[in-house]
């Protein structure tokens, strides 16, 4: 069983029985096997089932880039399949440095959107009447320098790590709060990590990006947590829609009040 286990002919979901044992068992729940043979016995190609965990978890074996390609491959052609051999504990670090590598790599290449950004978010808000009243200094945004590259590229780790853990700690607070908090906070954290960073990479498309980044991490989110923690798909999608849905209600509310006070100037 060990063998077919490295090979990929077994999945550790599959269900197995030896003497002395009541009933079937998961062969991930089996604490005698032997361990398998070498990879060098397997092939020159990973085994099946590593490529499922994601990859990015064997990237010591199998390569860094090689490991993080085909993570990035598995969770968007096959989400389910990955998150449901994902691990679920007893490592922080591998999900953190996933996020890390692909905040730093898509942020550096993303940043002079922002300078476009701008310029479109300030045309856009002064296509509004009255609003050339207020203050646009805030949307100003000076010309990119090897300072603030600099300064960027060291706060985007900090950020990336700061961002996951409240994400996560916030997800698994809303999670429990349905019934669905199945799995501990690590299970948590490692979802949101694999999703932000995945999705992430569509911010490579210039205004169009972040849309596609929004809608796609939803997706993930709602898929990794129901395979992980076994749920319905309504208590995962409630979940991830609810910080969504309160940020969206304070957008209205801060355009509605904006709206409101242009209105009163205007008379």
């Amino acid at each position: 069983m060990s063998a077919g286990l490295a090979s990929g002919r077994f999945l550790p979901t599959d269900l197995g029985w030896t003497a002395g044992m009541e009933a079937w068992e998961p062969l991930s729940e089996f604490q005698d096997l032997p361990p398998p043979p070498p990879l060098q016995e397997l092939g020159t190609s990973p085994p099946a089932f590593l490529l499922l965990e994601p990859l990015w978890e064997k990237r010591h074996e199998v390569g860094i880039l090689q490991a993080l390609f085909q993570t990035i491959r598995g969770i968007l052609v096959n989400p389910a399949e990955v998150f449901s051999k994902m691990p679920t504990r007893g490592d922080y670090l591998s999900p953190l440095l996933y996020v890390i590598t692909l905040t730093v790599g898509v942020g550096v290449c993303t940043l002079p959107y922002s300078t476009l950004y701008a310029a479109v978010f300030r045309r856009l808000v002064r296509s509004f009447p009255g609003v050339n009243t207020l203050n646009m200094s805030f949307f100003e945004v000076d010309s990119l320098s090897l300072a603030s590259i600099a300064m960027a590229i060291t706060l985007m780790p900090v950020l990336a790590t700061l961002g996951s853990l409240l994400r996560a700690g916030f997800l698994h607070l809303v999670l429990y709060l349905v019934g669905g908090a199945n799995k501990g906070f690590e299970s948590t954290f490692r979802i949101i990590c694999y999703s932000d960073a995945t999705a992430a990479i569509f911010r490579l498309l210039p205004f169009l990006g972040i849309l596609v980044t929004f809608v796609l991490d939803i997706l993930l989110l709602i898929i990794g947590l129901k395979k992980v923690n076994q749920i319905e798909g309504w208590r995962a999608a409630l979940t991830v829609l609810f910080l969504p849905f309160c940020f969206f209600v304070s957008i209205g509310a801060g355009i509605l009040f904006l709206a409101f006070s242009l209105a009163s100037k205007l008379q």
